[in-house]
């Protein structure tokens, strides 16, 4: 959305599409639009590879699409799509899975269909009821529609962002897309690392947990909101914007004797909903009870339907290391039945050969190498020929799956002056989850004020991070999307109801697990042309799940109990018997002392290393030393001030 009218808008456009490619190879389009009334439309029409030609090169705006075909694969399926007056205009990415009830609702209030895709039914939806027609879509996406009978662009992202969308101002308006690269194309476009992020990410390893992301300037859109943008403006005007939640997340518990039985008929719905589509459809299997709930929830459906589709599963393993859970998998799938399993190795050489196309499709730096295990297993999906996979993503933040979530477990029955049920879970962690111990610490931090914790955090952070330059612990933290764009803030909190735990549990969900984890699996899968779906984050276990009582979820030392309880019968004991929490994880360690040496030692000796201000020499000399004496614990920040370097040669220098 320019500020003004200029004919290089259709050449912005284009260059952000072709950017995006791999997002979407089937098809692509874009429209460009004059300033005004009703627009002069221009279209880029026609099959990847061809040329894009502009009947009209002067527009104040332009919306661009690149399509990964799932639900009709036919040109019905063409975006940006617009209304048959052409006054309403829709460009979006993601899936509505209750697409097929939508029409028929639509069709009984006398609209017509072209086709059978989602997007026709996404379009129509906005037309019945405008911006309300977001609390109807169960689905993911990323959403702009340019509505030239209201006079407004209108941008909206799902419920808990597992589309994602960034938005930004660039030298001559404002732009917005799926991925930070193609905003990296426009001219004047951010390319400043922003302060907090970098000390979010190299003290703690954490990205996405806010809005500004970490290149300055560029902004990641709410989830769960819209915003309304003025396109009726004078020209030289830049475009106000109100920005209003269409979804809260109701955390009063609510105690249901019939929770497991919730639970497993709320999953075995979203993993039926989440199988739309024209394309093969497979599994990401790691061994875990989450992957394996939705293994095994598909075996089942085979069973009962035989021969209705061919069911796929992949997995990363890694073969005599601890991490390994290949032996798990292979449980869960025999017990599915009719399984083709996938295996992939990754190894530390694999990840030092694919390096540069892994960090530029992230974008933002990588926390771990855990999450190339993810990379290639969407490569090996491509290879294999599905499209589309469902992952468990979700399953931990849900249901109380991390260690992170015993303490203000424990914290809330202290307050709640429960001190028999107290004693019972402590004794029970410390025989299980915490056997290593720090429970006790870890309790006194959970009855702490989250202000206070954070302080005394980031206070043994500075005196132990000495390898830091001390200016990065005193940034200030960056503004939001809202305030950086001028836009007036109608928003609100993301959730209601709920106490003191259940806020502590939502931290985890909606800002230091899950939003980094949707994007990291989001760039992986869309860098191999894969749609990537996460029933854990149907909207019905979602919203079931985050108002069980806590007892439910760990009770006796073991997490997720209520998850095991609504699986117990159909994945196999010795997957629900499992009290170890290995996680997606690789051996970063050995893989930084293998293949990756030259790698991680290049990029923090390097003179543009230190010359970006953050690092002390000293200190970081000191933690090489440490973790070639044999001290794992130094793997993670060498990882993670490598990973930025390596970021910053791609992105920013």
């Amino acid at each position: 959305m320019l500020d003004e009218l200029d004919p290089r808008a259709a050449e912005w456009v284009t260059a952000m599409t072709q950017r995006l490619h791999h997002r979407g190879p089937d098809d692509g389009g874009a429209a460009a639009f004059g300033l005004g009334g009703r627009p002069v439309v221009t279209r880029a029409l026609g099959p990847p590879g061809r040329a894009v030609e502009w009947e009209y090169l002067v527009g104040q705006a332009a919306l661009g699409v690149r399509r990964l075909a799932i639900v009709d694969l036919s040109p019905a399926g063409h975006q940006p799509m617009a209304s048959d007056d052409e006054a309403v205009w829709l460009a979006f990415n993601g899936e509505i899975y209750n697409h097929a009830a939508l029409r028929e609702e639509l069709t009984a209030r006398g609209m017509a269909f072209r086709g059978r895709c989602d997007t026709e039914v996404f379009l129509s939806a906005y037309r019945a009821w405008g911006v309300d027609c977001f609390e109807r879509l169960e689905g993911m996406w990323a959403a702009a529609i340019f509505d030239w009978r209201e006079g407004h662009a209108v941008l909206a992202r799902d419920r808990l962002g597992i589309k994602p969308l960034y938005v930004t101002r660039f030298e001559k308006g404002l732009a917005f897309a799926s991925e930070i690269a193609a905003l990296l194309t426009l001219p004047g476009a951010p390319r400043e690392a922003g302060e907090p992020g970098l000390r979010d990410f190299l003290i703690r390893g954490l990205v996405d947990h806010k809005q500004e992301t970490l290149f300055a300037g560029i902004h990641a859109f709410p989830p769960g909101c819209y915003a309304v943008l003025n396109l009726q403006r004078r020209e030289g005007a830049s475009a106000s914007g109100i920005l209003r939640r269409f979804w809260r997340l109701d955390l009063s518990p609510r105690d249901l004797p019939d929770a497991p039985k919730r639970v497993h008929d709320a999953l075995a719905s979203a993993v039926s909903s989440h199988l739309v589509g024209d394309v093969p459809v497979g599994t990401c299997l790691s061994g875990g009870i989450d992957s394996s709930s939705i293994v095994a929830l598909l075996g089942r459906r085979n069973r009962e339907s035989p021969g209705a589709w061919s069911q796929h599963a992949f997995t990363a393993c890694l073969p005599g290391d601890a991490l390994d859970e290949t032996r798990f998998a292979e449980v869960a799938g025999r017990a599915a039945g009719s399984l083709q399993w996938h295996r992939v190795e990754p190894s530390a050489e694999r990840l030092a050969a694919a390096m540069e196309p892994f960090v530029r499709h992230q974008g933002q730096p990588v926390g771990s190498a855990s999450m190339y295990l993810q990379w290639e297993v969407m490569a090996l999906a491509k290879q294999t020929g599905v499209k589309v996979l469902l992952d468990g993503q979700g399953g931990d933040e849900l249901f109380c799956g991390y260690h992170g979530h015993v303490p203000p477990f424990l914290a809330s029955l202290i307050r709640r002056g429960r001190i028999g049920a107290f004693l019972r879970e402590y004794r029970a962690a410390r025989r299980g989850l915490f056997a290593d111990g720090g429970l006790r610490e870890h309790i006194a931090a959970a009855l702490l004020p989250p202000d206070w914790r954070d302080a005394l955090r980031l206070r043994r952070d500075r005196a132990t991070m000495d390898w830091l330059a001390p200016e990065l612990f005193s940034v200030e933290e960056a503004p939001t999307l809202a305030s950086a764009l001028g836009w007036q803030d109608e928003s609100g909190e993301a959730t209601t109801g709920g106490g003191a735990l259940e806020a502590e549990l939502t931290r985890i969900l909606l800002r230091e697990s899950l939003p980094a984890l949707l994007r990291y699996e989001d760039a992986s899968s869309m860098a191999h042309s894969i749609e990537a779906r996460v029933p854990f984050l149907d909207r019905g276990v979602l919203e079931l799940a985050m108002q069980l009582p806590s007892a439910l979820k760990i009770r006796d030392g073991v997490s997720k109990a209520v998850l095991r309880d609504a699986m117990r019968g159909l994945v196999p004991e010795e997957i629900l018997s499992r009290r170890d929490k290995i996680g997606y994880g690789a051996p970063q360690a050995a893989w930084l002392r293998g293949a990756l040496r030259d790698w991680w030692v290049d990029a923090v000796t390097s003179d543009s290393f230190f010359n970006r201000g953050c690092f002390r020499p000293i200190g970081v000399k000191a933690l090489m030393e440490r973790f070639d004496r044999g001290d794992d614990s130094a793997a993670t920040p060498l990882w993670r001030m490598a990973m930025v370097e390596t970021w910053a040669r791609m992105h920013l220098d």
